[in-house]
């Protein structure tokens, strides 16, 4: 499946492949991903809010850390709950979530860097990251 980038709902999700892999190989995949932009990033393909869960924010401290410093059992939440949303994700047709609203983009933002107070950068974010188009 490959979106129109004329209709898609956000300039990141243009030609975007569909999921066909099934649980397992899901699985096997999360076990490299970058855990701490993870979350934001399910959380902006799906539009699913509830994945940036402040006991799995990363400290901003421990980002150069092997696995940006999480926790065995933070780590296997965090790959637990991607696994699951990116699941529904292809199970649901692969549909991608419309552009995030400024508070939404902030708080995947904030998440992924374990930051916070960052409004001041969302000019900055708006126009490096061209997701309003």
């Amino acid at each position: 499946m490959t979106i129109d980038a004329a209709a898609s709902p956000s300039p990141f999700v243009a030609g975007v492949e569909p999921i066909t892999e099934n649980d397992e190989q899901l699985a096997a995949a999360l076990q490299e991903a970058e855990l701490a932009p993870l979350l934001p990033a399910i959380a902006y393909l799906t539009g699913d809010m509830s994945l940036l869960r402040d006991d799995l924010r990363p400290d901003a401290l421990m980002l150069n850390m092997p696995f940006s410093g999480f926790t065995d059992e933070q780590q296997t939440t965090i790959r637990s709950l991607a696994l699951a949303a990116l699941g529904r994700y292809r199970d649901g047709g692969c549909v991608p979530a419309a552009a995030p609203g400024d508070a939404d983009l902030l708080r995947m933002m904030e998440h992924a860097v374990g930051g916070a107070g960052m409004a001041d950068y969302l000019p900055l974010l708006e126009e490096e990251l061209a997701y309003k188009g």
